[in-house]
C-alpha cells in the first residue's frame, strides 16, 4: 500500500492508527474525508470514495468537495503501479486519478468518515498573465 502526502499538508493525529486498521480487510481502496484551504482560506470540506464523480456541490453550504480516488487515498500498489503520472507540470495529480478511476482498476473500498486530511493549497500568481493586464 502507498499513500502521498505533501508536504504542506497535516494529517490527524489518527491518520495512521484508522488507515492500519483498514488495511486489515485488504480493501484495493481506503479513502476518507478532510478540508481543503487556499493559504489557509476558504475552508471546503471534501469527501474521497471510490465510485464518486469528482465535482463540487455548489448547493452545499459549504460548497463540498467530492472526489474519487486520488493522490490523497491508500492505494494497494500491486492494482495501480503501471499508472504512471503524466509528464505535466499542473494536474498531474487529477490525471493520474482520473486514469485509475476510467480504467475501473479498484474494486472494493474501506471508507474513513472522519476528517483525516488537511490539503493546503497556495496558488501561485501568474506573474507573466499578471504584468501584461497592467500594460
Amino acid at each position: 500500500y502507498f499513500s502521498f502526502v505533501d508536504d504542506d499538508d497535516h494529517v490527524s493525529s489518527q491518520y495512521v492508527d484508522l488507515i492500519m486498521n483498514a488495511l486489515e480487510s485488504n480493501p484495493d481502496v481506503v479513502t476518507f474525508d478532510g478540508w481543503y484551504t487556499e493559504h489557509g482560506l476558504n475552508k471546503r470540506n471534501f469527501t474521497i470514495r471510490l465510485g464518486s464523480k469528482y465535482y463540487e456541490d455548489p448547493h452545499d453550504p459549504n460548497f463540498y468537495y467530492h472526489r474519487f480516488p486520488n493522490h490523497l487515498a491508500v492505494f494497494k500498489r500491486s492494482l495501480v503501479q503501471h499508472v504512471k503520472f503524466p509528464d505535466i507540470w499542473q494536474l498531474e495529480d487529477f490525471k493520474w486519478a482520473e486514469q485509475i478511476a476510467n480504467r475501473n482498476l479498484l474494486k472494493t473500498e474501506v471508507h474513513i468518515p472522519k476528517m483525516l486530511y488537511h490539503y493546503h493549497c497556495y496558488p501561485k500568481i501568474n506573474t507573466h498573465a499578471r504584468s501584461h493586464r497592467v500594460r
